[in-house]
């Protein structure tokens, strides 16, 4: 309960911290791919990864990419 209580705290203290200093469009876009690093470590627990949360992954960093890479 404890871990989930401090967890919980401090993923929403950083998003707003994230929303605070950086561009909101930017951290809303870094905020909305937080589900793909999980993947990693879905992968070093052994488990199979498919070809398409893989291509998914690609697709949503490269999305992430012209974002902020046309600064």
């Amino acid at each position: 309960m404890v871990a989930a209580f401090i967890g919980t705290y401090l993923a929403l203290w950083l998003q707003q911290m994230a929303l605070k200093y950086a561009a909101t469009g930017i951290a809303q876009a870094l905020l909305g791919t937080s589900p793909l690093f999980i993947l990693p470590i879905v992968v070093l627990l052994g488990e199979r990864v498919s070809l398409r949360a893989i291509l998914g992954v690609l697709v949503a960093l490269g999305g992430v990419w012209l974002l902020v890479g046309y600064d």
